[in-house]
């Protein structure tokens, strides 16, 4: 199996705060160009291939959560974004 390789990026500002206001907006996102090379020939299966899983934040043991196994992929993104404002002891937030 050959590693692939993707790219991540992130961009967060603070456009606006004076005395009582606050805002801040950001965006990210991630890409994953060229998928990990499965060299195993399986008839039906692209050689490219990926595999997604979680991990809870509490971390008991290391079992990953909705493991989807290898799916057959050319390449994978995932974008976000996120916005928050405080006004004097109000916070209002959320990605």
């Amino acid at each position: 199996m050959v590693d692939g390789w993707g790219s991540l990026g992130d961009w967060r500002r603070g456009p606006y705060h004076d005395e009582d206001w606050n805002l801040h907006v950001g965006f990210s996102g991630q890409t994953v160009f060229h998928p990990n090379i499965n060299a195993n020939d399986t008839p039906g299966v692209i050689r490219t291939t990926i595999s997604l899983s979680d991990q809870p934040e509490l971390r008991i043991d290391f079992k990953k959560l909705v493991p989807t196994g290898t799916l057959s992929a050319s390449g994978i993104s995932v974008y976000g974004g996120e916005l928050g404002f405080s006004w004097r002891n109000l916070l209002v937030q959320g990605e």
